[in-house]
């Protein structure tokens, strides 16, 4: 099948999907690697995608326009209620519990269908991988809007294990700015082809973004 891809917006070019990973910390008021008003989330997901230029994530890594991550905040829901998407994903933890072991999901899972539900207001800036080497290469676009997990849907990832022991947390300190413009998408003409910004999923030919000019916080 063709890949999944991004462009417009911010991007110069079209980058495609490489990989997905979630951050989470100890409890459900800590976990997300990037803040929002100082507000910290209790997980965080990225989805990787590397520039169409280069052959590879590798590849990409040597260059400054080389990867994106669209980065996806989790708040724990006010009624406790279980998100039916995730409930699919977090029921086949038991079977990767341990370290080394994989699994398949049971339904055909979209990546379209883990976004929140408003993708028109996000951050963006230019920063750095959050994992060893932490090359300066990523282009950083955080949804303003969180997704809604339940306690216990949180929690089941904590009980997940490393060859050192269960994963409590897994997420990086926060980081200093250090200098860097951090910019925020408002939505002024929607009906402006030449911001707009694009996730293509091929097959289900559905365009899941439409975004308009970017503007300084």
């Amino acid at each position: 099948t063709s890949p999944v891809t991004v462009s417009g917006g911010p991007l110069p070019g079209m980058y495609q999907f490489a990989q997905l990973h979630f951050h989470w910390g100890y409890n459900d008021s800590y976990g997300s690697e990037d803040t929002i008003n100082n507000h910290s989330y209790p997980m965080e997901l990225h989805m990787v995608f590397f520039k169409t230029d280069y052959q590879s994530v590798d590849e990409a890594m040597q260059y400054k326009d080389g990867l994106l991550v669209l980065a996806l905040f989790y708040e724990i829901d006010d009624s406790n209620s279980d998100n039916v998407v995730y409930s699919e994903i977090v029921r086949k933890f038991p079977d990767i519990e341990f370290p080394h072991s994989s699994t398949r999901l049971d339904i055909s899972l979209s990546l379209n269908v883990l976004l929140p539900f408003d993708t028109e207001r996000y951050f963006t800036y230019k920063g750095s991988l959050t994992t060893p080497p932490c090359l300066e290469v990523v282009t950083w676009i955080d949804f303003k809007h969180p997704i809604y997990l339940s306690h216990s849907q949180l929690s089941a990832f904590r009980k997940l294990r490393s060859v050192e022991g269960y994963m409590t947390h897994n997420a990086r300190p926060i980081q200093p700015l250090s200098g860097r413009p951090v910019w925020y998408n408002v939505q002024e003409y929607p009906d402006s082809s030449a911001t707009s910004m694009h996730l293509t999923i091929p097959l289900l030919l559905c365009t899941l973004f439409a975004y308009s000019d970017i503007n300084v916080l």
